[in-house]
């Protein structure tokens, strides 16, 4: 795109000096007839002893069909440098949402969210999760390893810390149960199932996650716990904010702000913050 934006500057820059000449052509044109309508107003006495109204109208009129054709011929040209400009312009904006367009419909996502193979979709999910000899890196970094031979188990329904400096992998493992990345070597399993044979969309919507810096959605904070499951029950949402201990937070700031409530015993119906 950067190598055809010669062609629109140019275009613009050709407009620009087509104007600037046809502006000057037209004053050339039009001085002489200005100058004869000036001196007929100025002699008008003398022209009206030797009648000769008539005679100095034909003269004008003379003087303005030359700058009558170049009119016509300069709006003609002036509307194509006009036209060629924009059409520039417009036509390379078009272009670049094309190209763009296909470069993104010929590009396939790695890990297909609606694909499964091997087993069938699992419709209920227990949380027994293991690494099995994972190896990883990011696809931004594929020097940089993150993970070498790892092997990790967590039984369902056990509370697991994991714990290290930053850059320690942390994080990483939770995109690796959430399959947001798939390891460069070896297997993480879900329920002794390996995750890529779980379809991703249904994965996901058996997994919580509070991430280390929360974001709040333009909304009220009942819509944004309830993000995850828009049909989820008001008992639902409240057990919600009171596992993420944020219940009693919430209750407390809607009594101390009136205003934005018109019952404290009900905390979900405020904005963030």
């Amino acid at each position: 795109m950067i190598a055809v934006q010669p062609l629109v500057v140019g275009s613009f820059y050709a407009r620009s000096i087509l104007m600037k000449s046809m502006s000057g052509k037209a004053q050339k044109a039009q001085k002489e007839g200005s100058q004869l309508a000036s001196e007929a107003v100025v002699n008008h006495r003398t022209i009206t002893a030797f009648s000769s109204q008539k005679r100095i109208l034909g003269l004008f009129k003379d003087t303005l069909k030359g700058p009558k054709e170049q009119s016509v011929r300069h709006s003609w040209l002036s509307g194509f440098g006009l036209f060629s400009s924009q059409f520039f312009s417009t036509s390379f904006t078009a272009l670049a949402y094309w190209y763009g367009g296909r470069l993104l419909t010929q590009r396939k996502s790695e890990i297909d969210p609606d694909y499964t193979w091997g087993q069938e979709t699992k419709k209920s999910i227990q949380g027994r999760i293991e690494l099995k000899n994972v190896f990883f890196a990011y696809p931004t970094r594929p020097d940089q390893m993150i993970f070498k031979d790892l092997n990790l188990r967590i039984e369902a329904g056990r509370t697991v810390a994991l714990v290290g400096q930053s850059g320690s992998g942390k994080s990483t493992i939770i995109g690796l149960i959430e399959r947001f990345y798939d390891p460069m070597k070896g297997s993480v399993f879900i329920d002794a199932q390996d995750i890529r044979n779980y379809n991703l969309r249904m994965l996901r919507t058996h997994i919580a996650l509070v991430s280390q810096e929360p974001t709040l959605f333009a909304g009220t904070i009942r819509e944004n716990i309830a993000y995850g499951k828009p049909k989820a029950k008001e008992s639902e949402i409240r057990k919600a904010a009171k596992l993420a201990n944020a219940h009693e937070f919430i209750r407390g700031s809607k009594t101390t702000d009136r205003t934005r409530t018109s019952h404290p015993e009900e905390p979900f119906n405020s904005p963030p913050g």
